[in-house]
């Protein structure tokens, strides 16, 4: 009787002995089956507004920019303005000197004078000729009509006739290009004494002064610069991957750097084809686009930089869900992993929409609404449908 108390005894001292051990044990399988469920994070599709923007940087010029070279080559005569004058249209901005080209002009004018009298004595000699051997013929033909004149005399009369019309038609056809010649030489030293003027042929500030009195300028050489600061406008260059989001139209936000206002532009040209740039990785296949000022403002001088911030879409009260939240299959298939109340993941097939900064258009394939869903983000392949998952900050809850 006693052995079997003593057994009984050291069996529950043994049994509690083990018992924290085994609860421990027991408690060490509960975690770990925990820790095998996946721990997710998630966010919450959301109904709202979207804008899809481009962004990029530029920079100002003069909308209508001319810049003036010089027709003729000479000395500088005078110079009218100086840089950063304001001139309008028609403007004389300098003048060359002109005494050789006008003595020129003077000299071709009396050289046309002389070619018109000249010519004109010749054809009225020509045409004396013509008439008196008109008479002359007229005259035989009556007395050969008569017999009063062999038929060799009135050949002799008729042929001279003729010879004497092509005569007055040969120096009509000489005396008229003669004088024409002579009209052309004058024309061009009066154009070219009309162009010693360097006229603007435009309003605006002049800029880039290349010229001073004394100087000499030969053709084609840069003078000026005639800049409309009114009118400004933005050239950027818009990567391949993004210029068929673009259209001319539509509007842009343009900020100075170092400034957080904002003033209204719009895409006003689009290059129709691109070209290769450089920039600090290596380069990259560009398109060429301009962007127009539409607010009036005094924020911009030609040359700064400006940030652009092109709109390229918006859309009014959708669905809306972070990039995170999309996962692509192997075969190109979109879903998200919406979350049940029990934290059992479904997965939604979807077509993605319009794309913002940080968030995108959620178009469900089935037509459902699962606005306010919770949603997985980043999620993994090893994340299946009908899977138990848990949420980081409910956990994070339930810990506080």
């Amino acid at each position: 009787m006693k052995k079997k108390r003593g057994k009984r005894f050291w069996a529950v001292v043994l049994i509690l002995i083990m018992l924290p051990f085994i609860g421990f044990i027991l408690k060490q399988s509960a975690k770990q089956r925990i820790a095998d469920i996946p721990l997710v994070e998630t966010s919450v599709i959301e109904r709202g507004n979207l804008s899809s923007n481009v962004y990029t940087s530029g920079t100002i010029r003069a909308k209508n920019s001319i810049s003036v070279l010089s027709d003729i080559s000479g000395r500088i005569a005078e110079v009218n303005f100086k840089e950063g004058d304001i001139i309008s249209e028609g403007d004389v901005v300098a003048s060359l000197k002109t005494d050789e080209l006008y003595y020129a002009v003077k000299e071709a004018e009396l050289n046309l004078d002389l070619t018109k009298r000249r010519e004109s004595t010749e054809l009225a000699s020509a045409k004396r000729a013509y008439e008196e051997a008109e008479e002359s013929f007229e005259r035989n033909s009556v007395l050969y009509s008569e017999g009063a004149v062999s038929k060799s005399q009135y050949d002799e009369s008729r042929r001279l006739l003729l010879d004497l019309r092509d005569e007055v038609e040969k120096v009509e056809d000489v005396s008229g290009k003669q004088i024409e010649l002579e009209s052309l030489r004058l024309e061009k030293l009066r154009a070219k004494l009309e162009k010693s003027k360097i006229i603007s042929p435009a309003g605006g500030t002049l800029t880039n002064m290349q010229i001073e009195a004394g100087g000499f300028v030969t053709l084609n050489q840069p003078l000026f610069t005639v800049q409309d600061f009114n009118e400004l406008e933005v050239l950027t260059q818009i990567s391949e991957y993004d210029i068929s989001s673009l259209k001319t139209g539509q509007k842009v936000l343009v900020r100075s750097q170092g400034r957080e206002e904002a003033f209204d532009g719009r895409v006003a040209s689009i290059a129709p084809d691109a070209k290769v740039a450089s920039n600090g990785q290596g380069s990259e296949t560009v398109v060429e686009v301009v962007v127009e000022i539409t607010e009036p403002t005094d924020a911009f001088k030609p040359n700064f930089s400006a940030e652009l911030q092109i709109l390229t879409g918006s859309l009014d009260d959708v669905l809306l869900v972070p990039y995170e939240a999309v996962y692509t299959k192997k075969g190109g298939e979109k879903v998200v992993f919406m979350i049940s109340d029990e934290s059992t993941v479904s997965e939604m097939p979807i077509k993605p929409g319009l794309e913002g900064d940080l968030l995108m258009e959620l178009i469900p394939l089935d037509g459902s609404d699962p606005e306010d869903v919770k949603v997985v983000l980043n999620p993994t392949e090893k994340l299946k449908n009908g899977m138990v998952v848990r949420v980081k900050e409910t956990e994070e809850e339930e810990k506080q």
